[in-house]
């Protein structure tokens, strides 16, 4: 009988997904031993890939912006660029989302990258676990999104939508805290505030008591049990700033500042600090997959060799015209994937899996120059517990530096320069004395500070004018774009309800 999960060319079925799902999580647990959520696999349209895409959630709000989104992907399709095979979010259960269109070589492809990689990354890194409730996070949002479904009813779609674009253009740059919260975020707890918030406001919304009320009155000024006196500064999360202090943000909307700057803190500092491990993993686990099933004859030739070909255009590099430039970044998928390879080459491996790997990572084990770089990672055997730690222990500045190689910087051919105005100075090329001053460029263009810009508050009058003075520490000399932060200004202003100041540092 044959062992064939489905032939080259066969359509997917429903029942071809259960089993290629089952013979990956038996590799995935009793080969490489990861540590996964329940995965729940949704099979869904183009345009529920699109809906997905533009929201960034299966549960979001509306906002106009998803509109501005949606056309703009719309106008990538129209100049053929593709969408992707699938999505993930890594809740419990591990949601993935996968392209009807895809053929059934694809569906088994995405299923060992997102249904099995990125799942373990989520479960196991060490940011996720600290900053995502992985249980709550989807009921969460579904809460949110009919708390600012309710609020459009009641004060109307434009005033909730003035405080959203306010929140969305400061979320990302300022509205984080990226050491982590003052307290862990708890969904549960959040929801049953949620939900006593909303039965207070039902009770007290009257608009003809508004001024009246006692409930009204002390629903409208109730803020975090926060003392004003003795603010420490700089605040480094100016949106949790505005929700504690605002003079005059109304109750619903500091619910709102509060759910936005929520909802970003789960998926924003994770995932800025870990795309390159998460996708490395990702892309390693499925090619780990893919080839264990070829060997035990689960896909046939032309199935694996379509596999192969996706591989290759997910972690292929662009081209790119700028002299210097650090080509793998522009590409993550590609050096998480490399960095994940080289641990495996590194550390060695048992004789056992040399046969596996011949042809896909070198099986000669580590050399005089890994061993002088990276003493403690070299010829450990172990690649397998390598990979685990890797993925539970970093972020993507730490992963670079400590397990990014030489001989890795020689074969992607890169260099570091300097600009001295009318041209390149090239300072330091790959070998023994420039390896660690370009593998320290490359950490830190994937550093928090090199994603997202540092704005915090450093001065609040509230005994006074109420002016609030945010400054910007500058990273690699990279100012802020001038029409930019006025225009972010202008939306602070709106919340605050004064005037903002932003000055450099």
């Amino acid at each position: 009988m044959s062992k064939l999960l489905f032939r080259c060319g066969q359509p997917w079925t429903e029942q071809m997904l259960r089993d290629t799902l089952d013979a990956c999580l038996e590799i995935a647990y009793n080969d490489l031993g990861l540590d996964l959520y329940p995965n729940q696999v949704i099979v869904c349209s183009e345009r529920g890939m699109l809906d997905f895409l533009i929201t960034g959630s299966p549960h979001s709000y509306p906002h106009w912006s998803f509109g501005k989104r949606a056309m703009g992907l719309q106008h990538e399709r129209l100049n053929g660029e593709g969408l992707a095979f699938e999505v993930v979010i890594g809740t419990n259960p591990c949601m993935s989302w996968n392209m009807a269109s895809n053929t059934a070589a694809e569906m088994a492809l995405v299923l060992a990258h997102a249904a099995v990689g990125h799942n373990h990354f989520f479960k196991n890194n060490h940011l996720y676990r600290k900053h995502m409730d992985a249980e709550g996070f989807a009921d969460y949002s579904m809460k949110a999104r009919d708390m600012i479904l309710d609020f459009e009813h009641r004060f109307g779609i434009q005033a909730v939508e003035e405080v959203l674009d306010a929140c969305h253009a400061l979320a990302y740059p300022c509205g984080l805290f990226r050491d982590g919260p003052p307290e862990p975020f708890d969904a549960e707890r959040e929801k049953k505030r949620i939900a006593q918030y909303m039965r207070e406001l039902e009770q007290s919304f009257d608009a003809s008591l508004a001024e009246t009320a006692p409930a009204t009155a002390k629903l409208m000024q109730r803020r975090m049990e926060l003392p004003e006196k003795g603010i420490t500064y700089p605040q480094e999360n100016v949106l949790f700033f505005v929700e504690q202090y605002a003079p005059k943000l109304k109750s619903w909307q500091r619910e709102v500042v509060r759910l936005v700057r929520t909802l970003h803190q789960q998926t924003m500092v994770p995932g800025v600090q870990t795309r390159v491990m998460n996708e490395g993993m990702a892309v390693f686990t499925h090619n780990y997959i893919v080839r264990r099933l070829y060997d035990d004859e689960r896909i046939d030739d032309g199935t694996f060799l379509e596999m192969i070909r996706s591989n290759t255009n997910v972690i292929k590099q662009p081209l790119t015209k700028d002299v210097g430039a650090l080509v793998p970044l522009k590409n993550p998928y590609t050096i998480g994937y490399r960095i994940m390879q080289e641990i495996v080459r590194v550390v060695g491996m048992p004789e056992d899996d040399k046969a596996f790997f011949k042809g896909w990572i070198d099986t000669e084990g580590p050399t005089a120059e890994d061993k002088q770089f990276l003493p403690f990672l070299a010829g450990k055997k172990n690649w397998r517990e390598a990979i685990k730690d890797a993925v539970a222990n970093y972020n993507d500045p730490s992963f670079i530096q400590q397990f990014m190689t030489p001989r890795l910087i020689r074969e992607l051919g890169l260099f570091k320069t300097m600009d001295m105005g009318e041209y390149l100075l090239v300072t330091d090329v790959s070998d023994e004395f420039g390896y660690e001053n370009i593998r320290l460029a490359v950490a830190r263009e994937h550093s928090f500070e090199g994603a997202l810009p540092h704005i915090a508050v450093v001065k609040a009058d509230l005994d006074g004018d109420r002016k609030l003075t945010l400054e910007h520490k500058r990273y690699n000399d990279i100012e802020l774009d001038k029409l930019d932060a006025e225009r972010t200004v202008t939306l602070l202003e709106k919340l605050w309800g004064y005037k903002v100041d932003l000055k450099a540092a």
